[in-house]
């Protein structure tokens, strides 16, 4: 991708620029989009090794019985082990650590062989739970800055890394594991202030790597060291600390959002932000104006001008020690205005978002979406929480699967633009259903990685597409509301997902993933744009 040269735009000096020109005048895509990038990739991490390898974290381990009569161990299960909700005689088992899914995780250190199916599975729904109000955490994005929001997402997982290392108690493991879900808010900040802080046709490629970055830096690594013989997962605990360590400091490290500090009014600042950009790309700024900005007045303008040339001194200097002030004051002034809550003007035209919902049309979108958004959302959590319970080896599957999720968001974009968002959901739903039903009945384990590589490649697709959708079928003001009501129902939908991965007999998680893609392709085939003028 090459970087665009701020010679490239000929706009007059005097045309105020949008942030899309300012950007592109700062370099459009050099030097400092690529660090970006990289950062975006980096800074994500830290809790996520707790999350994506829950899986890990919860695994029984392979447990031994002494035979009483020829006073040797056996293999055996957890039923054998547990009195209710009791363990038997610690010398009559034991876990036989050299079998290669065999380590020292939770399930070993805190002894949870004996606790019910419900509670295992609630070491991840009450990360879904934290995932469903993290959107309180997001909104300080939009009133303080992204910085800040991923600074004190940060803090916060310190906190729960804390709580995971010292307090050895499974209500322990309960909050750290909440606050992990709530925190996931830092990582959406992440993703937007990388996106704002580049060219709209590199966006996509950015996201792409962003949201690769998880299985890339975390799964994938974690599970090659488990291949390699690792045993110790607190390894996990110490990756996932050095990680919000460095999370921390690049993000000190990094300009606030162009698109945030435009918004805000935050000119002055602005301007610093762009100077850096500039010469991080090697390019000069020179003299130019930003849209929306004061323009203190021009002394040659009128003859009135040159008899007040000491006024005119003072308005410039006025401006440039408040240009800031004036703005922000005039933002705040906007927002505080809740007269009109959910009104914006289109042309001539006011919108109501009430009044939208009033069309059958979008009601019926909205519905749609809303279902697609719950079935993508949990089929993709529950399949990486069942994994453990496949047949085959976990590794080679875990591997199968983050292969297919980077994959799967590079793929799922090509596939949206050759075919539309609506198809391309139709295609991933169909495809799943196809890689799953083996999961019923093979037991061959070169079969069953296909199997999941190729499941997971169009559930990822399915998830990224499903966020493609909002803006073709929606009106333009309509978008921001309809994407938090998905999020937020198809958040509180998926607490389930680790409770349904843990249901007997073992194949039922995979029969309800089956109905509910079917349900989703169906609702999907009902989606359509409203016919009118945007």
């Amino acid at each position: 991708m090459s970087r665009v040269d701020s010679s490239e735009e000929d706009l007059p000096e005097t045309q105020p620029l949008a942030i899309e020109q300012l950007i592109q005048k700062a370099g459009g895509f050099g030097r400092f989009q690529w660090a970006m990038v990289v950062f975006g990739g980096l800074a994500r991490q830290g809790v996520t090794f707790f999350f994506y390898t829950l899986a890990y974290l919860e695994l029984v381990p392979k447990l031994e019985c002494k035979n009483q009569t020829m006073q040797t161990f056996e293999t055996c299960e957890v039923e054998d082990i547990c009195d209710g909700r009791d363990l038997i005689d610690r010398d009559l088992w034991r876990v036989d650590f050299s079998d290669s899914r065999s380590f020292h995780n939770w399930m070993t250190d805190l002894e949870l062989y004996c606790y019910s199916d419900f509670m295992i599975g609630l070491l991840g729904s009450i990360t879904f739970v934290g995932f469903a109000i993290s959107g309180l955490g997001l909104k300080q994005s939009d009133r303080f800055g992204r910085k800040k929001a991923i600074l004190g997402g940060t803090l916060l997982s310190f906190v729960a890394i804390g709580m995971m290392f010292f307090w050895r108690n499974l209500y322990a493991k309960y909050a750290a594991l909440l606050i992990v879900g709530f925190v996931s808010f830092k990582d959406v900040a992440i993703y937007i202030l990388v996106v704002e802080s580049l060219p709209k046709k590199s966006q996509i490629y950015a996201a792409s790597w962003v949201l690769s970055s998880d299985p890339l830096i975390t799964s994938i690594p974690a599970t090659i060291f488990l291949m390699a013989g690792g045993k110790q997962l607190q390894h996990f605990y110490i990756a996932g600390l050095v990680m919000s360590v460095l999370s921390f400091f690049l993000t000190l490290m990094v300009p606030e959002s162009p698109k945030y500090l435009l918004e805000k009014g935050k000119y002055g600042e602005l301007r610093k932000n762009l100077a850096f950009m500039a010469r991080f790309n090697g390019v000069s700024m020179g003299e130019y104006q930003i849209e929306g900005e004061l323009v203190p007045p021009d002394p040659l303008e009128t003859p009135e001008n040159s008899q007040n040339k000491d006024k005119s001194d003072r308005d410039q200097s006025d401006f440039i020690n408040n240009s800031d002030n004036i703005s922000e004051t005039k933002m705040n002034n906007t927002e505080n205005d809740s007269s009109q809550p959910l009104l914006g003007k289109v042309g001539a035209k006011e919108f109501s978002i009430w009044q939208e919902l009033k069309d059958r049309r979008t009601l019926l979108n909205l519905m749609c979406v809303i279902v697609v958004f719950c079935v993508v959302s949990f089929n993709y959590y529950m399949i990486s929480f069942y994994l453990k319970y496949v047949e085959g080896n976990i590794y080679v599957n875990t591997l199968a699967g983050s292969l297919s999720e980077i994959a799967g968001n590079f793929g799922s974009g090509f596939i949206q633009m050759w075919i539309g968002s609506k198809y391309s959901l139709i295609v991933c739903f169909g495809f799943s259903l196809i890689s799953a039903v083996p999961l019923l009945f093979v037991t061959n384990s070169i079969v069953i990685a296909i199997c999941v590589f190729s499941g997971k490649f169009f559930i990822e697709g399915g998830f990224n597409i499903a966020y493609f959708v909002n803006p073709e079928i929606f009106h333009p003001l309509f978008v921001s509301f309809s994407f938090g009501l998905c999020n937020f129902v198809a958040r509180i939908f998926t607490i389930f997902a680790p409770q349904v991965a843990e249901i007997q007999p073992r194949q039922t998680p995979i029969i309800i993933l089956l109905v509910f893609t079917f349900v989703a392709g169906f609702f999907t085939l009902f989606l359509r744009a409203k016919k009118e003028e945007k």
